[in-house]
């Protein structure tokens, strides 16, 4: 952001005075030894405005007639400025006349009665005063005083101060006058100048060097009319600059000072902001501090919807949407826009744009830009996607999304892990007949970490052998602390799956729950359902180790676990429909919530209300009754690699479930061996004995239909 800064300026006229005295001179053609008394000093101005001083170092041009001669201050007194000064040098011994040029130059001359000086180009500041060499003055005397009198003109910049990191100050014409350079001066036989005029190049004069805010530095430059004015400009701060101009006509003359404010004086608004982009956590009032000179008016013209802006002496008072705003209005509240500020003066106004948006997710690009794993995995690379929500940072979508089958990463996910909880915001990720043949299918490839407040809608098409597919999650894996906890996540996606033989698992929101990490260690980690709600319908061909309308598979490794899969109100009213191939072999787990699970179960205040189709017609199943069929869970499994076997414990409370199983077949005994059917899901082969407990409480309305095809 351009920042303007404001020229503010003073300057007292610099004072002339002259005196003439009469002496003697030596005989012609011999170098005599003479010195010369100033009556006007010329550096340093006075604390009075009015008078300049002479310097340690100073020397003068003494013209004799004959050559240009070097005249060095004298009796220079502790290194102090001097009002006065007396110069010594050596001039021709039959002299009668001497016209005087400071500062001394060799390249100085004198035609008849015009001297020929320099003004330098390149200044270098002084505080309180200018340049030694810099202003050229001129003086002519026949006797041994001198009446210095200014042939230049100074220009006084005095800077404001909040002023800071001044690199240059730079005069210029507007017609590309000369301004330094050689400069001729003419003189009439009082000494006073009749004339200035450049003979030099040089169009600009800088003065440069260490600035301080609120000081007051001069340049020296040649005095003319400048037919459309002069520019002063200011640079600073790594090549930013402000300026003040007058275009209209300006005679300068010499010996005089002219402030900035002589000028038509410039003051140009400025608003500074210590940031260029600016993120917000949802509804939380933000402070944007601003420096804020010259502006008698300010108008905020143009906010995003939803958000407050306002302007508070030297900040702006930002207050972004609510969630609950955004969700309630998604077509008129933006979670992301620009500020525009118009600020003015009497005489000139500038806008500013204020980038603003909330953190998280706000378009289908954000969503890509955390498909790179060190984004979603480097916490300065996920900030800008993160809200920090009760001093948890979570992953935030801002608006609902829309997937095709090329926007997901390696074709089959949105996103690899969430390396940070999830807040789906009420949002809505729709999968748009994807179609894919991964593995891995769903939002996620890990589910890692908490997830909330989402929903899913669409359609899934999966052909691969050993899928595990769910809306929300491919699987849970490598879980972060505990436990990880879905809550308020709805599901209508429409997933369908075919291919050959596999260990394929097929969840409404998550397709299989491993209890290990990625070396296959168990880590004994919960996931928890809480108020999620499926009505998706999934369709299986082929030969499937499990699915459920919430939950394919809770996986167990290891040791007996102590972790829990727990559903608490949730509900699944979709349709499962399941054709396996002609050569099935596999034990195939079927639920209304869960198809199989090998950990712990709770299940409370949760229903099953869907309906399960199972086509056998022509196909072969084993006779070993291991298929499962139940309207909550398919098979809740004893932990069999311990001697003697454990039983996983299974809780009910205040569940009911109405599933409508269908088991289709010709041959009466083809089904019979294979599945066995139960409300709640347990096979008796994995039923529960002294070991293992099942609890019904709370009042639980356990019920189960099935129907046989004729």
């Amino acid at each position: 952001m351009k920042k303007t800064y404001i020229l503010l300026c003073a300057l007292a006229a610099l004072a002339a005075a002259s005196c003439t005295e009469k002496e003697d001179f030596a005989p012609a053609g011999e170098k005599v030894t003479r010195e010369f008394t100033t009556v006007l000093t010329k550096t340093t101005l006075h604390t009075d405005g009015a008078t300049v001083y002479w310097e340690e170092g100073d020397a003068i041009s003494i013209f004799d007639g004959f050559s240009n001669n070097q005249f060095d201050i004298q009796g220079y007194d502790n290194g102090s400025p001097s009002a006065s000064a007396t110069f010594s040098g050596t001039v021709d011994a039959g002299a009668t006349s001497f016209y005087a040029v400071y500062p001394y130059y060799a390249g100085n001359n004198l035609v008849g009665s015009t001297l020929t000086a320099s003004v330098p180009a390149a200044q270098t500041l002084k505080t309180g005063g200018f340049q030694s060499g810099a202003a050229v003055a001129v003086a002519y005397t026949t006797g041994n005083s001198l009446a210095f009198h200014q042939a230049t003109a100074i220009l006084g910049i005095t800077l404001a101060d909040y002023m800071d990191n001044v690199e240059s100050i730079e005069l210029k014409g507007n017609k590309d006058e000369v301004v330094a350079g050689n400069v001729d001066v003419t003189l009439n036989s009082s000494g006073d100048i009749t004339s200035v005029s450049p003979s030099g190049t040089d169009k600009t004069v800088t003065l440069s060097g260490t600035f301080t805010a609120g000081e007051t530095y001069y340049l020296s430059f040649i005095p003319q009319t400048f037919s459309t004015g002069l520019t002063v400009t200011v640079t600073y701060g790594g090549g930013q600059t402000a300026v003040a101009t007058s275009n209209k006509s300006l005679a300068t003359e010499p010996g005089m000072s002219y402030p900035i404010a002589d000028f038509s004086r410039v003051e140009l608004p400025v608003v500074l902001f210590d940031k260029k982009n600016f993120n917000y956590d949802e509804g939380t009032p933000q402070t944007l501090p601003a420096t804020c000179k010259n502006v008698t008016s300010l108008v905020i013209d143009d906010i995003p919807d939803g958000w407050t802006v306002v302007w508070n002496s030297d900040h702006f008072d930002v207050t972004p949407p609510t969630l609950a705003e955004i969700k309630a209005t998604p077509q008129t509240v933006a979670p992301a826009g620009v500020v525009k500020v118009t600020i003015s003066n009497a005489k000139y106004s500038g806008k500013l744009e204020i980038p603003v948006r909330l953190y998280g997710i706000n378009s289908l690009n954000d969503l890509k830009a955390l498909q790179d794993n060190n984004v979603m995995d480097t916490p300065a690379n996920a900030a800008p996607y993160l809200v920090n929500a009760g001093g948890v940072e979570e992953l935030t979508l801002n608006t609902d999304l829309t997937l095709v089958t090329n926007d997901l990463k390696s074709k089959a996910i949105a996103l690899h892990h969430n390396a940070y909880p999830i807040n789906g915001n009420g949002r809505t990720v729709t999968y748009d007949n994807v179609t894919v043949s991964a593995w891995p299918t769903g939002f996620l490839q890990n589910l890692m970490n908490d997830v909330h407040d989402i929903n899913f809608a669409g359609s899934i098409k999966n052909t691969a052998a050993s899928a595990k597919i769910g809306a929300l999650a491919a699987r849970g894996y490598n879980i972060s602390g505990d436990e990880v906890v879905i809550t308020n996540v709805t599901s209508d996606v429409d997933i369908t799956w075919t291919a050959a033989a596999s260990n394929t698992c097929i969840g409404g929101l998550v397709g299989w729950m491993d209890d290990s990490n990625e070396a296959g260690n168990a880590r004994n980690k919960s996931i928890t359902f809480v108020n999620c709600t499926v009505n998706g319908d999934i369709a299986m061909n082929g030969e499937v180790l499990s699915a459920g309308g919430i939950l394919g598979q809770g996986e167990k490794r290891g040791t007996v676990s102590t972790a829990y899969t727990t559903f608490n109100g949730c509900t699944y009213t979709g349709q499962i429909t399941y054709t396996p191939d002609a050569t099935q072999g596999r034990n195939t787990r079927i639920g209304g919530i869960v198809g199989n699970s090998e950990r712990q179960l709770k299940v409370i205040n949760t229903i099953s209300a869907g309906r399960i189709d199972v086509y056998l017609d022509n196909k072969i199943f084993g006779t070993n009754g291991a298929q499962a069929i139940g309207g909550f869970f398919g098979r809740s499994a004893k932990q069999a690699t311990v001697d003697p076997p454990v039983y996983m414990d299974f809780y009910l409370d205040n569940c009911s479930t109405s599933t409508n199983i269908y088991v289709w077949g010709t041959n009466a005994s083809e089904w019979k061996n294979a599945f066995q059917i139960r409300g709640y899901g347990l096979c008796t082969r994995s039923g529960p004995d002294a070991s293992g407990n099942i609890a019904v409480t709370g009042g639980a309305s356990i019920h189960y239909d099935f129907y046989v095809a004729p």
